[in-house]
């Protein structure tokens, strides 16, 4: 049995490998990583957000590192495809909706970086996008 890969200890956003991500979720890496710069930016003076924007980045990281590896169930890529789409039209009930589904079906596979993912829904609505 080969050795399950080891999380990156200098995981981020920046440094995840996509370049072996599935064309089908492709849209999700782009739709995080442009809410992500858009809650980045948005909170770039605030001292005090610095390290939950730093939080952000390496849970995200995680959720691109498992992308890359194809190491995500078909129904977590489903509701993540609808999750961004929700995302990029702005239907933010939809996407807290999805969010607290991921929550309580697939922790255990999710937990990881929902985190992250609920911080950049609630930043895009404080920020209004």
């Amino acid at each position: 049995k080969p050795a399950v890969p080891q999380i990156p200890s200098n995981i981020s956003i920046a440094t995840a490998d996509t370049s072996k991500v599935a064309t089908d979720l492709k849209p999700v890496v782009a739709c995080l990583t442009e809410a992500f710069g858009a809650v980045q930016q948005a909170y770039a003076g605030v001292p005090s957000k610095k390290r939950e924007v730093d939080d952000n980045s390496r849970r995200l990281g995680i959720l691109f590192w498992k992308l890359n590896l194809g190491d995500i169930k078909p129904s977590v890529r489903t509701q993540l495809l609808e999750l961004c789409k929700a995302l990029s039209s702005r239907d933010f009930g939809t996407a807290q909706r999805l969010h607290v589904s991921l929550t309580t079906t697939d922790f255990d596979e999710c937990g990881q970086w929902l985190t992250a993912i609920k911080r950049i829904i609630k930043g895009l609505q404080q920020i209004r996008v």
